[in-house]
């Protein structure tokens, strides 16, 4: 095991600040707190007790039970303070022994994941498989040694999104009219696209010569909505990449110009896992200060977007926390997100996700770059959408229920 260790000094003072019990099958851990240079080494099993040393941000440094020596990290629950508990998916923490008092801590939290997604087992399965198929441990570690292959986007490889939203926002038939009551329920109601991980230090070394455009299918999405504002959230190391500051793998100038003359794209510093309240307000993870970030309030949808990033790199269970997260701190606000080909909502005033529909495979098939129409860009659940628009719509509106999508 490559350990991080933290010198013999430091470890003196050492105390253990809380115990962790790790709730799922396994719980990943790392040598670093980075999901962009760590190395993954292992994973601990479910009913593990692990003791924390300490924290950072959503990183716990946690003793190894087979070697008390040693040190790893793992990410999923976090505490804020001394006085406010906080329960991610992956773990849970249990301070002094004591058992957790969960009236107290609100309905918010949730001991488990049931009241944050409307998934049947098949569903679950199916989108931890989206990083299972993808890529065993040696390839991510490739991966991030790579900012080209990170990076590896090319035209109109996510097309189908583009084709959902023009038909969401122009209600194309009875299902989108009804699911644009849930995302966007008035005229007041403004989308935000946040896309993680687009591939901002494209560069396509292989097939443009290393002239590749720069997030190429958030600067589609882009020009498709020119009033949209659209956020680039990208990992710091690619950042710093697409800016220039990496001395060996360094983006076009002129690309990169060519990105940032769209008005309505910015550039955030993040790495999609934390909070993505947190992340926009931390100014220091704007690089342009002078282009303000949209402003998420009360009238605002939010349409997030992880294709061919952390929906694939990352394994669900280290990913499911930060939608638990999402529904939190934006619970007020509808939300869409397009995880992989899944397209889920939560409607504003809830917390639960559900599945709505898929894309097609276009632009998910790793080994080649033929973008094979499949005669649909996308299938929706109408079924699902009924029931989501007569709890949330008909009640809000008043309006008789949508007989056809929920019948």
């Amino acid at each position: 095991m490559t350990i991080e260790s933290p010198g013999a000094p430091d470890r003196m003072e050492e105390k253990v600040i809380g115990t962790i019990v790790v709730r799922w099958n396994s719980l990943v851990y790392h040598n670093k707190m980075d999901f962009a240079k760590s190395t993954r080494e292992g994973s601990f099993r479910k009913g593990t007790k692990l003791d924390v040393v300490e924290k950072v941000g959503n990183w716990l440094k946690v003793k190894d039970p087979d070697n008390d020596k040693d040190r790893v990290w793992v990410w999923g629950g976090f505490l804020k303070n001394e006085s406010e508990l906080k329960i991610g998916r992956s773990v849970k923490f249990v301070k002094e022994k004591s058992k957790i008092d969960r009236q107290a801590l609100g309905d918010t939290i949730g001991e488990d994941s049931d009241n944050y997604f409307d998934f049947a087992p098949s569903d679950e399965a199916r989108i931890s498989n989206y990083s299972k198929k993808y890529s065993d441990q040696n390839k991510k570690e490739s991966l991030f040694a790579d900012h080209n292959l990170l990076n590896r986007t090319f035209e109109h490889r996510l097309i189908d999104h583009e084709i959902f939203l023009d038909d969401l926002l122009n209600e194309k038939n009875k299902a989108m009219e009804a699911l644009k009551s849930i995302v966007l329920p008035t005229k007041d109601f403004k989308p935000v696209f946040v896309d993680i991980g687009p591939g901002l230090a494209n560069k396509d070394e292989v097939f443009a010569g290393g002239k590749g455009k720069p997030a190429v299918t958030l600067q589609e999405i882009a020009d498709k909505f020119p009033k949209m504002e659209t956020i680039a959230l990208e990992l710091p190391s690619e950042v710093d990449a697409f800016l220039g500051k990496n001395p060996d793998y360094k983006v076009d100038d002129d690309l990169r110009k060519q990105m940032m003359d769209h008005q309505n794209i910015h550039v955030v510093a993040g790495s999609g896992l934390d909070s993505l309240k947190d992340t926009l307000a931390n100014s220091k993870s704007n690089p342009y200060p002078e282009r303000k970030l949209p402003e998420i309030n009360s009238n605002t949808s939010l349409v997030l977007r992880s294709a061919n990033s952390i929906d694939i790199f990352v394994q669900w269970n280290e990913v499911k926390p930060s939608f638990i997260k999402l529904a939190n701190d934006y619970k007020e606000n509808p939300i869409i997100y397009f995880f992989n080909r899944e397209i889920l909502v939560k409607p504003a005033g809830s917390i639960q996700w559900s599945i709505v529909g898929k894309t097609s495979n276009r632009g998910f098939n790793h080994k080649t770059r033929d973008l094979v129409d499949e005669g649909y860009a996308y299938k929706l659940n109408n079924k699902k959408i009924g029931k989501i628009y007569d709890k949330y719509v008909q009640k809000r509106k008043d309006e008789p229920a949508r007989v056809g999508l929920s019948n």
